[in-house]
């Protein structure tokens, strides 16, 4: 019996997918496909030609969410088993996850056990919901419900393992997935994933320019691991468009003075070198990870889906309720008289319809463009106190406040230029200007305070507790700035 798989990576500019199918013990690469793409519409529309719309492959689906939009911590936990760590995981997560724990997927990889014996070694993984609806309803858009959803990072995990030589136990690694836009890096221990980020840098062309701004992003994760301190890198595996790029390797090789080779995952697996050609190998290494996965064929297995509350609310369990109920009602009509039920069923049930006929004219009436309407009156009302709250800011603006394009205007002209400073939240609102985000130290902090307190617009700036990040020795901050009403 055979198993088959497509495997989906949509993390770059590029969307790519491959189908891969199991008989015995070999794999065999039947279908891909990579093509450049600006929009989801247009994400949508190839994996509609892909999948076909009359004989769409029947494998398991898997797709992945690109490394840099998950919280990655590494972290020591006191058990000795994946049991207690599997019912423990969300209660350790808690103080790394900056957002509601109900709003996230937690999973986790154990990468060993502690060197005391004492606790593991795990690498913990959490992911918004609402992230992960973003990228299954692309899925579910072509009529296709994702089996398994990971990182793109687990997914380039898998594919090294095509071949383990590559990992030899002691020795240091790094497995770099260079796309056009995004790079993923794995600094592996052995066979173990011991460090993982996804970089938003790429590469396009051979230019050595753009090969050390990727150097240097590099360069800055390995200073936060600590094994790098005392082992030496032993080697250099380089996949994805850009490692294609021809001095690459060389550059690489020389910078990291160790050696360098491209990863071909078409050399471990067999393939049709008309379908694709082998030298664009090392283009498929994350989309055929994925489709390991779903073959069996994964060593190592992180489902942020299987974890995410969506798939305790899948599609199917509402229709077993729906076709539960209908029996029942079945069962009932028949022990009555069945005209009389029947026909009083008939005039509530058009009566019923009319009624959620006109609340849903009205409801796209107020509200165009929504295509689900679960509950259209919370709906409306959650858009009424929405509209409101906007409308009372723009009572605000009008007393004399600075405008939201002053205010962008004016953070632009103060930030000192130079700084190193990651913005990851901007709120304006009624009560002033909050700014959160990351700094490489406290003294460009205090240089961006001391910028935008010389703006005749932000006065009473405050630092609501700045601290080191452990894990990056960055400074995380938030910064509360009351605007002022008139300029001077």
């Amino acid at each position: 019996m055979s198993k088959r798989a497509i495997g989906i990576e949509t993390g770059d500019k590029f969307i790519k997918a491959v189908e891969l199918e199991l008989i015995g013990d070999k794999t065999r690469l039947l279908n891909s496909v990579q093509r450049e793409t600006k929009d989801k519409e247009e994400i949508i529309s190839i994996l509609w030609e892909f999948l076909g719309k009359e004989k769409s492959p029947k494998g398991m689906l898997c797709s992945s969410i690109p490394t840099h939009l998950a919280i990655l911590r590494n972290l020591r936990l006191p058990f000795n088993n994946v049991k207690a760590i599997n019912k423990a995981i969300r209660y350790e997560a808690e103080p790394h996850v900056p957002f509601p724990i109900e709003d996230v997927a937690i999973d986790f990889y154990v990468i060993e056990k502690a060197p005391d014996g004492k606790g593991m070694d795990i690498l913990m993984v959490a992911v918004k919901e609402d992230i992960i609806s973003e990228y299954i309803n692309v899925l579910n858009a072509v009529s296709r419900e994702p089996k398994g959803l990971t990182l793109d990072s687990f997914a380039l995990l898998n594919a090294s393992f095509l071949n383990p030589d590559l990992l030899a136990e002691g020795t240091v690694s790094l497995w770099i997935n260079i796309g056009t836009t995004y790079t993923v890096l794995n600094v592996m221990h052995g066979t173990n994933l011991i460090f993982t980020r996804g970089i938003l840098k790429g590469i396009t062309q051979p230019n050595v320019e753009e090969f050390a701004l990727l150097k240097r992003e590099i360069d800055y994760t390995l200073l936060a691991i600590p094994l790098l301190k005392e082992t030496d890198i032993s080697k250099i595996v380089l996949s994805g468009e850009g490692s294609l790029i021809k001095g690459i390797d060389g550059y690489f090789a020389e910078k990291f003075n160790t050696g360098c080779l491209m990863f071909n995952p078409l050399e471990y697996i067999e393939y049709s070198n008309e379908r694709t050609p082998l030298e664009t190998g090392p283009l498929w290494t994350i989309s055929i990870g994925l489709a390991l996965e779903g073959i069996g064929k994964a060593r190592t297995k992180i489902d942020i889906l299987k974890r995410s509350s969506i798939a305790e609310r899948g599609p199917f369990k509402g229709i077993k309720r729906e076709v539960i109920s209908l029996s029942i009602l079945l069962l009932l009509i028949a022990g009555l008289s069945i005209f009389n039920i029947y026909l009083n069923l008939y005039l509530k049930k058009q009566k019923r319809t009319d009624i959620d006929s006109q609340i849903r004219k009205i409801f796209l009436e107020v509200i165009p463009g929504v295509t689900k309407i679960p509950n259209p009156l919370h709906q409306m009302n959650e858009k009424l106190n929405e509209k409101t709250k906007k409308l009372a800011y723009f009572s605000y603006l009008e007393e004399g406040a600075p405008s939201p394009l002053t205010v962008l205007y004016e953070l632009s002209m103060k930030t000192p230029r130079g700084l190193k400073i990651d913005i990851r939240d901007m709120t304006i609102g009624e009560e002033g200007l909050r700014i959160s985000g990351k700094a490489d130290s406290y003294e460009s902090l205090e240089r961006l305070k001391r910028g935008l307190a010389s703006s005749p617009y932000f006065v009473n700036i405050k630092d609501e507790g700045a601290h080191k990040d452990p894990s990056s020795e960055s400074v995380d901050f938030n910064l509360s700035i009351r605007l002022s009403k008139a300029k001077g």
